[in-house]
């Protein structure tokens, strides 16, 4: 689904949350584009538009139908927000817009967790660095891995299955007095 596409978002995913309510909603969903400064202000005001509608305006979203569905059936929710390292050590002036997105998106769940959580909603953030997913080959493939892993405390990218695991465990609902907490999950490339 193209979640910059806000109708295909109420017609597809808006009712499962009056039919089949999840107990944990993940957003995982993200771009990462180049939006170097050197370039014209439309094409840089483009990519800035494209990736906060998809790495934080439809997160937001889904998450706003989750919470109300959840306080009108009066049940208790998980929110898991994907953001990325990038929220809090930043990134490189051509990936702002990213790093940006997932810094709302960080500050969106901490705004959750404090008005939701004492009516049975709690909300975290994972703050992965490099992935090994489609986004990180990309950059593996231009970069290299040991420019991806360098300042990292390990040799080799983060496995999928280690976020996997994190988030599997906050879903489990055995932590929720974490509501509003991040989860630093990056290789150690930079420690909190």
């Amino acid at each position: 689904m193209d979640l910059a596409d806000q109708a295909a978002m109420e017609q597809v995913l808006r009712p499962l949350m009056d039919r089949d309510l999840p107990d944990v909603l993940i957003n995982n969903a993200g771009i990462f584009e180049d939006a170097d400064f050197g370039v014209d202000d439309d094409r840089w005001l483009a990519v800035w538009d494209r990736i906060l509608t998809v790495n934080l305006r439809s997160s937001s979203l889904l998450s706003k139908w989750f919470v109300n569905a959840h306080l009108v059936a009066g049940t208790e929710g998980i929110i898991i927000n994907i953001a990325s390292r990038a929220a809090y050590r930043g990134d490189t002036q051509e990936y702002a817009a990213y790093a940006a997105s997932k810094g709302g998106m960080a500050a969106f769940t901490k705004s959750m967790a404090r008005d939701f959580s004492r009516r049975g909603i709690v909300a975290y953030t994972l703050a992965p660095g490099f992935i090994e997913t489609d986004m990180a080959r990309d950059s593996v493939k231009i970069y290299g891995e040991a420019a991806l892993t360098q300042g990292s405390a390990f040799d080799k990218i983060t496995q999928p299955e280690e976020v996997a695991n994190l988030a599997a465990f906050l879903a489990g609902g055995g932590v929720k007095h974490m509501s509003g907490s991040t989860f630093h999950i990056n290789g150690g490339s930079y420690m909190v």
